[in-house]
């Protein structure tokens, strides 16, 4: 795969999206050292990439992660990397990064993580509670941080709900416990959650509509706020476990399945 992406990208014009969905996680690393060290030579001979954007970065370069990041060369820069916990990446590349993006529900935690994990000294605006949508900016030099306001985004990536329809959600997986507590069913995605709520029995599936289980998870882990809403207000007003099935499963059906 490596050689197809370095042939791909040697033509000037050309952008690459490379996918590790299929590399097991413990092996992802290891591979994308390898990705690194080929684009690093492509770059020298072509002077192409020159950018690169790195998803759920903390998979592919961990903490735990003995390799280091030299292989790229100190003068390459536009390099941006997402990931949902900085404390999770490896200390050699938070030593690079010279600007952070905070945002989401917790953008000053996101940054004092990455202030104590990287080693650097950051002192937080005094602007009170934070806004949705505001955006933590810190940078390096000379060493500010401010806010600004993001934009709502127009659409739902059809990425994303391709993940949570049928990829792999990993730790932000469903549970079915029961209210014993003996079950132990992880649904990894939206599909998964409908096959094991059709299987599981009404006690089941009551204890977590209940519990409003079903739209937090939606809400928190879906990162579908319209899913959550609406699936918050079965949990409220049906009952009955068979319908309020068949309102959820719709409810998902609709925003996964048909044309976006």
């Amino acid at each position: 795969m490596i050689d197809h992406v370095i042939k791909v990208l040697s033509q000037p014009a050309e952008n690459a999206i490379v996918c590790f969905l299929a590399i097991p996680l413990s092996h992802r690393p290891v591979y994308f050292k390898k990705l690194r060290c080929a684009l690093t030579e492509l770059r020298k001979n072509t002077g192409h990439p020159h950018f690169i954007i790195i998803d759920e970065a903390h998979h592919l370069m961990p903490k735990e992660n003995t390799v280091n990041f030299n292989d790229f060369p100190e003068d390459f820069t536009n390099i941006f990397a997402i990931t949902t916990q900085p404390d999770l990446l490896c200390p050699d590349f938070l030593k690079r990064i010279n600007v952070v993006l905070a945002m989401g529900e917790s953008p000053a935690q996101t940054i004092v993580s990455f202030a104590v994990a990287s080693g650097n000294e950051i002192i937080l605006p005094d602007t009170g509670k934070f806004q949705k949508r505001d955006v933590l900016v810190w940078r390096k030099e000379p060493g500010s941080i401010s806010v600004i306001k993001s934009s709502e985004p127009g659409q739902f990536l059809m990425r994303h709900k391709r993940k949570y329809a049928s990829g792999d959600m990993y730790s932000n997986s469903f549970y079915f416990t029961g209210p014993s507590h003996k079950l132990n069913l992880k649904a990894n995605n939206l599909m998964i959650f409908i096959q094991m709520a059709a299987g599981i029995d009404d006690e089941t599936w009551l204890y977590h509509l209940h519990r409003h289980d079903y739209s937090k998870w939606f809400r928190n882990s879906v990162k579908d706020p319209k899913l959550s809403l609406r699936s918050e207000a079965i949990e409220n007003d049906e009952p009955n476990a068979a319908l309020s099935r068949k309102e959820i499963f719709s409810l998902i059906l609709n925003r996964y399945t048909l044309p976006a």
